[in-house]
C-alpha cells in the first residue's frame, strides 16, 4: 500500500507540473498586460500547494513596477472568496481547474490554458464565454504516467498569443478566425489550437477557430460525435468534411484496411449468431454445432481486440460493442443470442458509416494526387 501510495503521489506531482504553465510565462503575461492595460489589477488565486510559486511570482523583479496592481490571494482565499472575486472580475485567465469552473458559474469571460494531461473537449468549463488555448504538439494530451522533462507543449503557448486574446476579451472584441489571423503572427498561430465555446442543441461544444488542419485523432473525434449522437440519442448532427492535411489523409487511408476488416468480422458475427439461433430452435439440437458457433463468436472478439491494437482510433467503437455484447440481456441462449445478433448488426452498420466518412474525407486528396497524372497524359496525347 505504501508503494502504491508513493507511486500515486509521483504521478500526481508529474500531472500537476505538466498542467502548470510556469512562473516565467505568467510573469511575462502579467507584465505585458499590466503595461498595455494600465487601469486593471491582477488577482492571483490558487490552493495551499501553490503558495511558494505565487510568492515567487509576485516578488519577481520583472513585476516590481506593477507590484501595487498584482494582488496575491493564493492560500488565503476560500472557494466562497474566489467565487465573489470572480463575480466582480472582467476576465479569468488560468488553467483548466476548479477556478475555471467557478468562472463558468459566475458567467465570467475566461481564457483557458490547457496543457499536459488535460483533454479540453472533456474538461473545459461549461461556459460559452470561454476561449481555450491548447498546444499543437502531437504528444498533447499526454498520459499521467509518461514522464516529460522538456515539456514542449508549454513552449508552444507563448505570452504574446495569450496576451493578445486576453486584451481583446477585456475590450469586448469578438475572437474569430479573422481576428486571430490579423492580430497573431502565423508562426505563433501554427503552434497552438484555439477553441471557442458555443452552445448547441446537444450541449456545449468547442469550435476550433485557429484554422489548423485537424489531426487523425480530431477527425475520428468528430466521426464518433456524429455516429454516437445518432445511435444513442437519435439526434442528427450536421458537420462539414474535416479540413485535413495530406499527411493526415495518408494516415486515415491506412485505417480503411482496419475498418473493412472489422466490417467483415461483425458480419461473421451476424452469420454465427443466426446459426446458433437456427440450431437452438431446431427439433433436434446439435449441441456440438451450437458450441462450435459460440466459440466462433469468441474468436471474433479476440480478432476485434487485435484489430483495435493495430488501429487504436477504432478502439472506442470496438470497446463499446464488446461491452454491449458482454452485457446482453436474456435468460435463455436464444434470448441472449438474439440480442447479440442485433449488436453485431449495429456494429457492422456503424463501422460502415465510419468507412464512408473516411472515404469522403480523403477523396479530395486522392483526386488531387491523380490530377497531375491526368495533365501529363493529356500533354502526351
Amino acid at each position: 500500500r505504501k508503494e502504491s501510495s508513493a507511486a500515486s503521489d509521483v504521478y500526481k506531482r508529474q500531472s500537476q507540473r505538466k498542467k502548470k504553465w510556469g512562473i516565467s510565462r505568467w510573469n511575462e503575461l502579467i507584465y505585458k498586460m499590466a503595461k498595455d492595460s494600465p487601469r486593471y489589477k491582477f488577482h492571483i488565486v490558487g490552493g495551499p500547494e501553490d503558495v511558494a510559486e505565487a510568492t515567487r511570482m509576485v516578488n519577481s523583479p520583472a513585476l516590481s513596477q506593477y507590484k501595487d496592481r498584482v494582488i496575491n490571494h493564493v492560500g488565503s482565499y476560500s472557494i466562497a472568496d474566489t467565487y465573489q472575486l470572480l463575480m466582480n472580475s472582467r476576465l479569468f485567465i488560468g488553467h483548466d481547474s476548479m477556478v475555471s469552473h467557478l468562472a463558468s458559474e459566475t458567467l465570467t469571460p475566461s481564457l483557458i490554458i490547457s496543457l499536459g494531461t488535460v483533454k479540453p473537449f472533456e474538461t473545459s468549463p461549461y461556459n460559452d464565454l470561454a476561449i481555450t488555448i491548447a498546444p499543437g504538439n502531437n504528444c498533447f494530451p499526454c498520459k499521467v504516467e509518461r514522464t516529460c522533462d522538456l515539456l514542449p507543449c508549454h513552449n508552444s503557448i507563448n505570452h504574446q498569443v495569450v496576451g493578445t486574446i486576453a486584451t481583446a476579451l477585456l475590450e469586448n472584441k469578438e475572437i474569430s478566425q479573422s481576428f486571430l489571423q490579423e492580430k497573431i503572427s502565423p508562426l505563433h498561430l501554427d503552434s497552438v489550437k484555439i477553441y471557442k465555446s458555443k452552445y448547441t442543441e446537444n450541449g456545449i461544444d468547442l469550435e476550433q477557430i485557429s484554422n489548423n488542419y485537424l489531426s487523425s485523432e480530431e477527425v475520428f473525434k468528430n466521426f464518433y460525435k456524429i455516429i454516437w449522437l445518432y445511435f444513442l440519442r437519435g439526434v442528427e448532427s450536421n458537420s462539414q468534411l474535416p479540413s485535413i492535411s495530406k499527411e493526415t489523409a495518408g494516415h486515415l487511408s491506412q485505417y480503411t484496411a482496419g475498418v473493412n476488416y472489422l466490417f467483415e468480422l461483425y458480419n461473421f458475427g451476424v452469420t454465427y449468431s443466426n446459426r446458433i439461433l437456427d440450431g437452438a430452435k431446431s427439433d433436434e439440437i446439435n449441441f456440438q454445432d451450437v458450441q462450435d458457433n459460440i466459440n466462433k463468436l469468441g474468436e471474433i472478439d479476440s480478432l476485434c481486440n487485435l484489430t483495435k491494437k493495430n488501429y487504436p482510433l477504432l478502439q472506442g467503437l470496438v470497446d463499446f460493442f464488446y461491452v454491449n455484447k458482454a452485457n446482453a440481456s436474456g435468460n435463455t441462449l436464444v434470448e441472449v443470442t438474439q440480442n447479440n445478433l442485433l449488436n453485431y448488426y449495429d456494429a457492422s452498420n456503424l463501422i460502415a458509416v465510419v468507412n464512408d466518412f473516411i472515404e469522403k474525407s480523403i477523396n479530395p486528396h486522392l483526386a488531387a494526387a491523380r490530377e497531375p497524372n491526368k495533365e501529363i497524359q493529356h500533354g502526351n496525347n
